[in-house]
């Protein structure tokens, strides 16, 4: 305590006690404190000289003489103040064509690889009217493994369909496919009886053909936003590839 009164000779040994722990609270809390300085929780490299690399103008806790970046020239500082608070530049649009989606679509090209590769009587859309789009073609295993063939168009309208056939599916298959659509009845297309499954509240039609057991024969759905006028156009001009 007599260290204390010495140096506080105002204060009582009991104020002086209390108040020489607070200091020591401050003292162990001040090193977190500094590392939590910086901008956008980075901590500020002092390189020194003409090298100092601080936080530009606008920063939180930035100063008005800090300097900029070092590397950027005067005129583009402004720009780079703008990059820094903002993130990176927005990149240009895509040109318009090709639906944004990258390369055009090789339908026929990867309906052959497929056939050749499976060995299944895979179908592919024949003539389309004008505005119909390819946008997607794949042969991947999806629900329960089954190795599905997948052909996705785009109607005149801007809605979307797809084909998708596998052998012998499962119902785990067909509720993922038809995204556990309800059933509501049938509709005849192409000399064939199609089950019809309508789920309201994600909008997204089916049409679904599942051959015999053993029959050799895929089965063939027909699903996506597009109407069911625009599915009966689809599944009309499909046939098998050659």
């Amino acid at each position: 305590m007599a260290r204390w009164r010495s140096r506080h000779p105002n204060l009582s040994a009991g104020r002086c006690a209390a108040r020489h722990g607070r200091e020591r609270s401050r003292a162990a809390v001040k090193p977190y404190r500094r590392r939590r300085l910086g901008v956008c929780g980075v901590r500020r490299r002092r390189w020194g000289g003409d090298h100092a690399q601080r936080a530009p103008v606008g920063f939180p806790g930035a100063r008005a003489d800090q300097p900029l970046l070092d590397g950027v020239d005067e005129e583009s500082r402004p720009v780079a103040a703008r990059g820094a608070r903002h993130g990176p530049a927005p990149r240009p649009p895509r040109a318009p064509g090709r639906l944004g989606r990258g390369p055009p679509v090789d339908v026929h090209a990867k309906a052959l690889e497929v056939k050749q590769q499976s060995g299944w009587p895979i179908v592919e859309p024949g003539r389309l009217p004008s505005g119909w789009k390819p946008t997607s073609v794949r042969y991947v295993g999806v629900t329960d493994g089954f190795m599905t063939w997948h052909v996705g168009y785009e109607t005149p309208s801007g809605t979307f369909l797809a084909v998708e056939q596998t052998k012998d599916p499962s119902r785990a298959w067909i509720a993922a496919q038809t995204n556990r659509a309800p059933r509501e009845g049938s509709l005849s297309v192409a000399g064939r009886t199609w089950e019809k499954y309508v789920r309201d509240n994600k909008v997204q039609n089916s049409l679904l053909t599942v051959p015999p057991s053993g029959s050799g024969e895929l089965a063939t759905l027909v699903t996506g936003t597009a109407s069911f006028e625009d599915m009966t156009t689809y599944i009309e001009s499909l046939q098998p590839v050659r």
